[in-house]
C-alpha cells in the first residue's frame, strides 16, 4: 500500500471515529456559549426531554425555571412558547450547560495525525493510530462533558442551569420571554 493511500485511509478512519463518538445537541447555532462566557450569561441551558405519554414526545428548548416539582421550558419547535411540565412527566432529560468546543480537540487530533507523515512510513504505522485513538477518545469525552443526565422526575438538580434558578419570579409576564 502506498503512503498516499495509507494517509487517505487513516484520515477516513479518523473522520469516522469523530462522527461516531461525539455528542450532538439540537440547540440552535450560537445558543450555547463557552463555559467561561456561560457564567456571565443570564439565560438557561439547552434541555432535551423525553416525556411520559402515549406518543413518546420529545421536547427541547431553553430551561427557564424549576419551581417545586415543575419545569418551565421555552420550547423551540412551538415558536419559543413557554411550556410547564410536572417533574413526574419527565422520563429522561439531557441538559447541555455550555458548548464543549470539541472542534478544538478534533483539529489537534487531525494535525497530530498528519504530523506523523514526517516520521517515516514504518514509524507512522505506530504513531498515527496512537494519535487517532488518543485524540478521538479525548474528543468523544469532551463532547459529553457539558451534558447532564436526569431520569424519572429527578428535576431539582437542574435549577443551577435555569434562567431563573430560584424559580419563576412573581409577576413575570411569561408571554414576554424571549430566547437568546
Amino acid at each position: 500500500m502506498s503512503a498516499n493511500k495509507l494517509n487517505g485511509a487513516l484520515l477516513l478512519l479518523l473522520a469516522g471515529v469523530f462522527l461516531g463518538g461525539c455528542a450532538h445537541s439540537s440547540a440552535p447555532e450560537g445558543f450555547l456559549l463557552t463555559a467561561e462566557n456561560e457564567q456571565e450569561d443570564a439565560f438557561g441551558g439547552w434541555i432535551e426531554l423525553e416525556i411520559y405519554s402515549s406518543s413518546e414526545r420529545v421536547l427541547e428548548g431553553e430551561l427557564i425555571a424549576v419551581d417545586g416539582d415543575s419545569l418551565f421550558v421555552l420550547e423551540k419547535p412551538r415558536g419559543w412558547k413557554l411550556v410547564a411540565l410536572h417533574g413526574t412527566d419527565v422520563r429522561e432529560a439531557t441538559l447541555r450547560g455550555y458548548d464543549p468546543q470539541t472542534g478544538k480537540y478534533s483539529k489537534w487530533t487531525l494535525l497530530g495525525t498528519l504530523s506523523t507523515a514526517s516520521h517515516g512510513f514504518g514509524l507512522m504505522l505506530l504513531t498515527a493510530p496512537v494519535w487517532i485513538i488518543g485524540g478521538s477518545t479525548a474528543t468523544a469525552a469532551q463532547s459529553h462533558i457539558a451534558d447532564f443526565e436526569y431520569r424519572d422526575g429527578d428535576v431539582v438538580d437542574m435549577r443551577k442551569f435555569a434562567r431563573f434558578p430560584a424559580g419563576m419570579p412573581e409577576g413575570l409576564k411569561r408571554s414576554k420571554l424571549r430566547p437568546r
